[in-house]
């Protein structure tokens, strides 16, 4: 079990302010066995094990007699986390939304499946010269709402289709609902692994042999199955192929999202507790493990727009907005980036 990460500058300051609320809770368990407890070390852990329990009811979780001492732990330390940020007042704010009962390496094994080789994350390709200061897909409706991928490692599958559905509805002005679920099973030849993770452009590869169907005719079911040939018969839809943006380069990303919604490949590790705010650069690193789906950026206010894949009951009602900085990008944002062609 481990305290999820903190900025470079203010890392040792978080740590030991972590270990100090760890310490005091473990005192408090002590105190608690013994037969002189502390009545505020008490309080304190009443009114911990009170959250907890509002927070069980309302995210409807269920644990074992086992696991729910486990959770609760967990919980402690993630609400320890969340308090201490938000006391920074940084740009953005964590909540203790569905994953705070996960530990952080839980929740990169359950949640984060992108698997991006060095070899790719090299590959540079267009660069388009002249863009406005921004633009917003989703208020333009041509973004697909928020999906939930839930414990499998599909993300890349929602980012590509994501891409897809997008420029779908911006060539041929309508919104398909197309499905995961496919990819999940049927592209392991192009080499994906399904729950196990994959790459989008490993996706767009077999898209464009093979083509893609509606969800309504291949459903989503978060687990990995035997690609059912019947379902894929008679695809809502082809890409031609796929383009790359010009790698650690945010001038790149923008005017490649002028034209449309772009797939990107992110480091998502210190994602999970999320809530709002432009999610700043020294607060996550760039080991790429998670697929998502930028939608739109504003270079005034200094941020992309990225859509996720963990429900729309996460940070900004689904989606995330990053720091625009040089290079790599927040989270590797600008280090792996390609959109698909019709």
């Amino acid at each position: 079990m481990s305290v999820r990460s903190a900025p470079q500058k203010s890392k040792k300051f978080i740590v030991a302010c972590v270990a100090a609320t760890l310490f005091i809770g473990a005192l408090a368990f002590v105190l608690l066995s013994g037969p002189r407890p502390s009545s505020q070390l008490v309080a304190e852990f009443e009114l911990e094990h009170a959250e907890f329990k509002s927070y069980i009811s309302k995210f409807s979780k269920s644990y074992s007699d086992s696991d729910h001492a486990l959770r609760f732990s967990i919980f402690r330390q993630n609400a320890a986390y969340v308090r201490k940020i938000n006391s920074l007042n940084t740009s953005f704010t964590l909540a203790l939304n569905k994953f705070a009962d996960l530990s952080v390496e839980e929740f990169q094994s359950k949640y984060l499946g992108t698997k991006v080789s060095q070899g790719l994350r090299s590959e540079s390709k267009k660069v388009h010269q002249i863009f406005p200061t921004s633009k917003d897909w989703v208020s333009l409706g041509h973004v697909s709402p928020v999906k939930d991928q839930g414990y499998c490692g599909s993300c890349w599958a929602f980012s590509a289709v994501g891409a897809l559905e997008s420029i779908y509805s911006i060539k041929k002005n309508k919104m398909l609902d197309l499905s995961e679920q496919q990819l999940v099973d049927c592209s392991k030849p192009y080499g994906n692994m399904g729950c196990d993770g994959g790459i989008m452009d490993s996706a767009f590869d077999y898209i464009k042999a093979k083509g893609i169907v509606k969800e309504s005719k291949y459903p989503y079911k978060a687990v990995d199955g035997k690609c059912t040939k019947g379902r894929t018969s008679f695809p809502a839809t082809y890409v031609s192929g796929y383009t790359w943006v010009k790698a650690n380069d945010y001038n790149a990303l923008a005017s490649a999202l002028n034209l449309q919604p772009v797939a990107v490949a992110v480091d998502a590790t210190n994602w999970s507790l999320y809530s709002s705010g432009v999610f700043t650069s020294d607060w996550c690193e760039n080991n790429l493990n998670h697929g998502v789906l930028a939608v739109g950026y504003s270079l005034d206010d200094g941020y992309f727009n990225i859509k996720n894949s963990w429900g729309q009951d996460w940070g900004e009602n689904g989606f995330i907005r990053l720091s625009i900085t040089p290079d790599e990008g927040t989270c590797g944002v600008q280090m792996y980036c390609l959109y698909p062609n019709l």
